[in-house]
């Protein structure tokens, strides 16, 4: 919920601008280890069932798990390296983008 109250501020902040969000996410086998970029926002929380608000205009997702059921038991199987190494490919990419 605390992030709804961010990006809320950010918003009346920046009214004009397109905000981005950047997220792990849970996906299908294959997916795991993927950065997906999408032209709209992200719904926060869904591979644990929670319902929160669209956060962002357009995002940048990294695949970190396979889907699982019960959600609880993706926080075992999530290895920190692949959350830590897509992080740092994503964040090189934005400083790329914004540096050309």
């Amino acid at each position: 919920k605390e992030s709804n109250v961010l990006y809320n501020n950010v918003k009346k902040l920046h009214p004009k601008s397109q905000i981005l969000v950047v997220d792990a996410a849970v996906g299908s086998k294959n997916d795991v280890g993927l950065i997906k970029v999408t032209d709209r926002g992200i719904k926060p929380g869904l591979g644990v069932n929670k319902d929160l608000e669209v956060l962002g205009d357009v995002s940048i997702i990294g695949i970190v798990a396979e889907k699982q059921t019960p959600p609880n038991s993706l926080f075992y199987q999530t290895r920190f390296s692949l959350v830590y190494n897509i992080s740092q490919t994503i964040i090189k990419g934005i400083i790329d983008y914004f540096n050309q």
